[in-house]
């Protein structure tokens, strides 16, 4: 969703939000309900990758003769079957290009060793490899020209973020910096030289760190992905993706080509176009530009179904945890759920520099296809404070509250937030989850109150004794066990972890 068509219609609107005009899906249609994707694999070669002992001439086929890059299996076609293992505690640099397996047979990416799990990042170091040439007044532009854009710049790791400016007349403090689309150049604002100024530099390019686009039958899982300028997983036209117990940060904020000269985007995970039977589970999110998790499309009829997020822990993205919208009318969207997520201060992080200001747990908006039931259940929605410039609600918002708003599906939900009203349809406003309920008949067994995380300063989102949360969801047939793999109990608290 571009910032551009945000801050024109949804302004001064925040929380979860739904905007449409969209039909019901004829009980006639062949989209039908499958249950999440289940993972099998009957075999095929494993292959290692080291950046630091690897070698992209060996055969990848033993830790000890593993490869050093994913340029062997970015450019070769992988078999179905095929496993391709990440050394932990190693930095990879993206993108990487996954290839399909087929029915019965998936590929896997993961991780093998000891250690943190393997970090792919899209960004570049820019403290070596070239030069930061002084050009006067505290500008310096780095002598290697990029072929993408720089969506984000990240000081000492991620101690310090960058701000993006659309001109060199607008650079005047440390920090800002211009990506010249022309030339490729980026030129910073530095007080001083910023090899002085700063141990590490990492420039986020504007493509995804992971591009799965007509990718099928592939598991992910035990990743790390940081530093991308576009998205972490990004692409079109894909089918039978896992992607379960990665992390993503510090991601988003490059241009978006054709939506305008000053927007911006990038999510955690988005699959555009076509997207059929994926589950994404057990992930962890935090300091994303736009969203976390989302399924969209625009301008081709497409058809996206069966597809779950469930067991994740999302915080601190700049406007949403879950966005879904799908159009033109000729479309189709069913059987998408959203269930038993923790969905902590949207609208804050790096993100917050974002210039619409919007902030959303749910976002479902200009959305015209054909819907057959959109799951929003068991999850904790929480606010600690307004963010600033934000009039903040848990709202909902539709045209056509007889059409598609009957396919959503909301309850058992726990929500908290410190001030304003609370949920609304047609900018008609309720100021608690009661009224609302009374009036739309959506929202059964929720309940609004502060959840009691265990510690949610260190991320543990965990509740407490005496949380509202506990044992407030009558269990989900296909959800067993929680973030942490706990074994599940006939009735199940709110949020990701138990």
């Amino acid at each position: 969703m571009s910032s551009l068509n945000r801050i024109i219609i949804f302004a001064s609107l925040a929380g979860l939000l739904i905007s449409c005009k969209s039909q019901i899906l004829p009980e006639d249609s062949s989209i039908e309900y499958a249950g999440p994707p289940q993972f099998i694999q009957s075999g095929g070669n494993t292959y290692y990758i080291d950046p630091s002992t690897g070698n992209d001439s060996n055969s990848g086929l033993d830790p000890a003769a593993a490869f050093a890059s994913f340029d062997p299996v970015n450019t070769h076609t992988v078999p179905a079957g095929t496993t391709i293992l990440l050394k932990r505690g190693e930095v990879f640099k993206g993108p990487l290009h996954p290839g399909s397996g087929e029915k019965g047979n998936y590929i896997r990416y993961g991780a093998y060793g000891v250690g943190e799990k393997p970090l792919i990042t899209g960004a570049d170091e820019l403290t070596s490899g070239g030069s930061w040439i002084d050009q006067g007044a505290g500008l310096w532009t780095w002598s290697v020209p990029f072929a993408v854009d720089i969506g984000q710049i990240y000081f000492n790791g991620d101690a310090a973020t960058g701000s993006k400016k659309w001109s060199s007349a607008e650079l005047g403090s440390d920090g800002d910096f211009f990506f010249d689309r022309a030339s490729g150049l980026l030129t910073l604002y530095s007080s001083a030289d910023p090899l002085s100024a700063y141990s590490s530099i990492l420039a986020a390019r504007t493509e995804h760190i992971i591009n799965f686009s007509g990718s099928s039958y592939v598991l992910f899982e035990d990743l790390s992905l940081r530093y991308g300028g576009a998205h972490g997983f990004g692409g079109g036209n894909t089918d039978h993706l896992i992607i379960q117990d990665c992390d993503f940060a510090y991601i988003g904020g490059g241009w978006l080509d054709g939506a305008g000269e000053t927007v911006r985007y990038g999510n955690g995970i988005e699959f555009w176009g076509n997207a059929s039977n994926h589950l994404v589970q057990r992930n962890t999110f935090t300091e994303i530009y736009d969203t976390a998790l989302t399924n969209q499309n625009h301008t081709n009829q497409s058809v996206q179904h069966n597809i779950y997020y469930m067991n994740n822990i999302i915080s601190r993205c700049g406007l949403a945890s879950f966005e879904v919208w799908n159009r033109p009318s000729s479309s189709q969207t069913a059987h998408i759920y959203f269930i038993h997520n923790t969905s902590y201060n949207p609208g804050y992080g790096w993100g917050a520099e974002r210039p619409d200001r919007n902030h959303f747990h749910i976002a479902l908006f200009y959305h015209e296809a054909e819907t057959d039931q959109i799951v929003i259940k068991g999850n904790i929605f929480y606010t600690s404070s307004i963010p600033s410039g934000s009039d903040y609600n848990f709202l909902l918002f539709d045209e056509n509250p007889a059409g598609w708003f009957s396919e959503i599906l909301l309850e058992s939900n726990l929500w908290h937030a410190p001030a304003g009203p609370a949920f609304g349809i047609n900018y008609i406003l309720y100021d608690n989850l009661s009224e609302f309920a009374a009036a739309t008949g959506k929202g059964a067994g929720g309940l609004w109150g502060e959840p009691l995380f265990t510690d949610s300063s260190t991320g543990d989102f965990s509740l407490a004794e005496g949380s509202p949360g506990k044992n407030l969801v009558p269990e989900t047939e296909f959800r067993t066990s929680d973030f942490f793999g706990n074994p599940l109990s006939l009735s199940a608290s709110a949020g990701a972890v138990q």
